[in-house]
This record gives structure tokens, sequence and C-alpha cells, in this order.
């Protein structure tokens, strides 16, 4: 089965182009879009800068990580699974869980004790 992803996510497009609520909504998706072809994908194809800026900021790069930009050294599945083995990864999601928890309890314990019939001084 082939399957045209170019006009799949054409239409993904057109369908939220078309349910926009507002013009800011309209604004950040366009922006996104206009976003994501002039962005660069890695140093070496940075558009407006020399071919020594571009040296030196891969000089650079190589010195903070101790290594090249070399995109053919692991794949994606690779990283997935050093993030998966990393145990700052789980401790990093542990205290993201845990904020998330404090937010819901901070927002939404005033409606629930309002539902119970008490007010908000007496609970």
């Amino acid at each position: 089965m082939v399957v045209h992803r170019g006009r799949c996510y054409g239409k993904v497009i057109v369908l939220n182009l078309i349910s926009f609520k507002s013009d800011a909504e309209f604004q950040t998706i366009g922006l996104a879009i206009i976003f994501a072809f002039l962005l660069p994908n890695s140093p070496k194809t940075m558009r407006g800068l020399t071919d020594t800026e571009r040296e030196w900021i891969l000089y650079n790069y190589e010195q903070d990580q101790g290594q090249e930009d070399n995109s053919s050294e692991i794949t994606a599945t690779q990283g997935l699974m050093m993030a998966i083995k990393d145990p700052k990864t789980w401790l990093l999601m542990g205290i993201l869980y845990c904020c998330y928890i404090d937010g819901a309890v901070s927002n939404f314990f005033p409606s629930v004790v309002g539902t119970l019939g008490y007010s908000r001084n007496i609970t």
C-alpha cells in the first residue's frame, strides 16, 4: 500500500485553516509554516553566513560536544532507546508529572469543593 504523505498533510493543514476561531491562530500557523522553511536543519546549511563564519560555528560545536555534527552517527530509534535507558529522562518525567498534579489540584480543587456544597472559606 502506497501512502502519499504530502496529500495527507495538505488535507490536515486545510482542515485546520478552515476551523480557525481567531486571527491569532491563523497567524501562528502561518508563521510556523514560513519558519519551517527558513530555519536551517544544521549549521552546515545556514544561509547568510560566509564560509569562515560557518566553519567557526562548526568548530565551536565540535569543541562543545566533543564530536562533529554528523546525523549519520545514530538513528532516531537508537536515540529513543538511549533516552529510555537514561535515568535523567525518567527523573525529569517524574518531576514534570508532580508539577502537573500540583497544577491540577490547585486549579480544580476549588470547583470540586464548590460542587460538594461548601464555600471557598469553609471546607
